[in-house]
């Protein structure tokens, strides 16, 4: 066995940053789609709720916002977050802040995902 001192060993040994990085990427990209589940989930859990509705609306735009390049907006899009949104709102018509945040929600969408309009 050689002397400890004469070799050094990294982490990183045998695996390069590009790889590292796509790595970290995928479980950024992982948390952020099961946050969106959850909040989706959380939606139709509490629909009789109004305050629950309008911060899930707010968590939504926060993730969209929080997502690069219209990954957020297409995230929120494939988990089916804008018929959430769009249900909210249809239950309750006469909260200012369901529908307020919830405009919110199909504005950022449509700004940031043109699937939404097919």
């Amino acid at each position: 066995l050689g002397d400890a001192s004469s070799s050094s060993f990294s982490l990183t040994d045998g695996i390069s940053r590009g790889s590292l990085q796509r790595e970290k990427e995928e479980t950024r990209a992982d948390a952020g789609e099961a946050t969106v589940r959850a909040v989706v989930a959380a939606m139709h859990a509490q629909l009789h709720v109004p305050k629950a509705l309008e911060a899930a609306s707010r968590a939504l735009r926060a993730l969209i916002a929080a997502e690069p390049a219209r990954d957020g907006a297409a995230k929120v899009t494939a988990l089916h977050g804008h018929v959430a949104i769009l249900t909210a709102m249809a239950a309750h018509p006469a909260h200012p802040g369901v529908q307020q945040h919830g405009c919110g929600v199909l504005w950022d969408l449509a700004a940031g995902n043109t699937q939404v309009m097919r």
